[in-house]
């Protein structure tokens, strides 16, 4: 007994280059969206920096005279920008000044991102009349915030700073 085999069809040329134009597309976001994490500045390098865009810089680490772990704290303002940097003694000491930073934060009511990789974190708050943005990279921390209406002037500086 013979037993008739029908011939196996391949998919469609238009299913397969949809398949492949899928699977590129999917790989292009996935690309877009990897986390690069920055290296850290210098207190050097930020005051160098600060100053080269138009901005006095103040040593702030008087303020933290209680807190050893603080071994440099810069701050800088206008009148819409506030941004303040500091040099911690340990990976895990400024991983807990950003982690009680993001946790005030996180009180207020807003639209907010957050991003990790390694030892770089970011926390973002956007409320109605501010912006803030708080950044760990090793032992470095970032406090800054602005009018919200100043938000990508803000986020272009912390940007400048190679953050």
């Amino acid at each position: 007994m013979m037993i008739n085999e029908c011939p196996k069809k391949s998919a469609p040329r238009s299913t397969r280059i949809m398949t492949l134009a899928l699977a590129f597309v999917l790989m292009m976001f996935m690309t877009a969206c990897t986390i690069t994490a920055p290296n850290p500045i210098t207190s050097n390098t930020f005051q160098e920096k600060m100053e080269a865009s138009g901005y006095t810089v103040v040593d702030i680490i008087e303020q933290f005279a209680e807190h050893p772990h603080m071994l440099k704290a810069f701050g800088s303002e206008s009148d819409t920008l506030h941004i303040e940097f500091y040099e911690i003694n340990s990976l895990d000491n400024t991983a807990g000044v950003f982690s009680t930073n993001k946790s005030k934060l996180e009180s207020y009511s807003g639209t907010n991102t957050s991003a990790q990789v390694n030892n770089y974190k970011k926390f973002t708050i956007k409320t109605s009349e501010k912006y803030y943005v708080i950044m760990q990279v090793e032992t470095t921390f970032i406090y800054s915030y602005s009018n919200a209406s100043d938000s990508a002037k803000l986020d272009e500086l912390i940007k400048n700073l190679g953050y």
